[in-house]
């Protein structure tokens, strides 16, 4: 069964429109390296493992929640996000979770991506919590000044559109 529009170099489907899953999917933006979702990479990660445990009980606030999660464990940093991107080698595309905020061996915090690889974390977080309630969708789309991606949410309480590298309180409602 076909997604959606398949990415030629990884065969994966574009995370990109309403209706596209997040999990296994790649993020394109012309010029820079794709951007794999994939639950595989986070499975057994203690800190995914929180992140979910604690999304998955909530009952409120889960947007602001996600959104302070993606800030805390994928917060912007363009420094170590081409550090991944030049120190890897070049590759066609990069698992989200290379992205992760961690501490070095001498305690210094490192880690990051770009707003992209927030958004995409924060997508992928309310996916993963909302993947068997129909009434509830999740979904990115580039925005249009800049095209880093913008994540979608309909839910019980409305629809939002929001860019999670503002903060926990950038949520517009779309009527």
């Amino acid at each position: 069964m076909e997604i959606g529009p398949i990415d030629e170099k990884s065969g994966r489907h574009l995370i990109e429109g309403k209706g596209m899953p997040i999990d296994g999917g790649v993020f394109r933006k012309a010029g820079e390296p794709g951007l794999v979702a994939d639950i595989k990479y986070f499975q057994n990660k203690p800190w995914f493992t929180e992140d979910d445990i604690l999304v998955t009980s909530l009952n409120r606030d889960m947007l602001k929640m996600v959104t302070y999660l993606a800030g805390k464990r994928m917060p912007v940093n363009l420094e170590h996000y081409n550090s991944v991107v030049d120190g890897v080698g070049k590759y066609d595309r990069y698992a989200l979770s290379s992205f992760i905020s961690q501490k070095d061996p001498a305690g210094k915090e490192i880690g990051g991506g770009s707003p992209d690889v927030q958004a995409l974390y924060t997508a992928f977080l309310i996916e993963k919590k909302v993947k068997s309630d129909t009434d509830r969708k999740v979904w990115i789309e580039k925005d249009k000044d800049d095209g880093h991606a913008i994540v979608n949410y309909e839910g019980r309480s409305g629809s939002y559109r929001f860019d999670p590298t503002k903060g926990e309180t950038n949520f517009s409602k779309l009527e």
